[in-house]
């Protein structure tokens, strides 16, 4: 069994006085998001390493991939949702290795899916799809038909994985059978949009018409976290904003957002200094 060789790599983590901790998981684990033949994903969190590495070697039968990441970037990772397989060993895997008890607290908490991290995903989901779906109206108004295509795609799936989240999931890399049960209505737009009868042109049109009436009209709940963010008071510039969205790792350009929220009333652009003045975000009066 491939738990045989367990043993053998905490002895080699041990050995490494870098390393923080560990997550494992074999991928007969109904892990089918990793497309390389590898027998077992190892989710090494390193103090040394610098954004992200990736090892690929064997132990005695069994190959392994190891993902080396800092184990405060373990949020920015999950936030992003950008590395399935690192979504796949938070969610199905064991800590193979605790030296200092800091990564079961962790790895439990993050398994909750505590509510200021579906916020974060939120924001960033919404933005995503509000980026596509203003490519896509684009493209359209311009003719170009395949490339708006695969812009509303874009955009339903970002549609879907708030979905996932809304309901208390983190999305998943089978994402349509999972957001099936939780909105059928969504999961149609998406079968209608590949195979619907009427032209491509009206397809796209029916989705982001969906998009404006379903998503784009409630920025207060999907950008809750950048609301509460500008209701601490005063007045924000984008690069006040984006320095606090690092420091709470993230990463999202929120200049787009930000312009929605001030087309639906949410947010007030305000000049602030005197002859070169800067142009800042508020909430408006009646949302403080």
């Amino acid at each position: 069994m491939i738990q045989s060789i367990y043993p053998k790599l905490k002895k080699q983590l041990q050995g490494n006085p870098h390393v923080e901790g560990a997550i494992i998981l074999p991928t007969g684990m109904d892990s089918s998001s990793v497309p390389e033949p590898v027998d077992l994903i190892l989710l090494v969190f390193h103090e040394k390493v610098n954004g992200r590495s990736v090892l690929s070697y064997m132990t005695e039968l069994w190959k392994v991939k190891e993902l080396q990441i800092p184990l405060q970037g373990l949020t920015a990772e999950v936030i992003t949702g950008e590395r399935q397989e690192v979504i796949d060993c938070l969610l199905k895997g064991e800590v193979l290795y605790d030296p200092k008890n800091k990564l079961v607290k962790l790895h439990r908490q993050l398994l909750s899916f505590p509510r200021e991290l579906k916020c974060k995903k939120m924001c960033l989901e919404f933005s995503a799809l509000l980026k596509c779906h203003l490519e896509s109206k684009l493209l359209l108004k311009e003719g170009h038909l395949l490339d708006a295509y695969l812009s509303i795609q874009k955009s339903l799936l970002h549609w879907a994985r708030l979905v996932a989240i809304e309901s208390g999931e983190y999305p998943r890399f089978r994402l349509w059978p999972q957001v099936k049960p939780i909105n059928p209505g969504v999961y149609k737009l998406y079968r209608e949009l590949a195979t619907g009868e009427e032209s491509l042109e009206q397809r796209m049109k029916l989705v982001l018409l969906a998009e404006e009436y379903a998503v784009l009209t409630k920025p207060e709940h999907y950008c809750g976290y950048l609301l509460r963010l500008l209701n601490e008071g005063g007045s924000w510039s984008l690069s006040e904003i984006h320095g606090r969205l690092e420091r709470d790792q993230l990463a999202l350009d929120v200049t787009q957002v930000m312009e929605e929220l001030v087309r639906r009333a949410w947010v007030e652009e305000v000049m602030v200094g005197g002859t070169r003045a800067e142009q800042k975000y508020r909430l408006t009066r009646k949302h403080r």
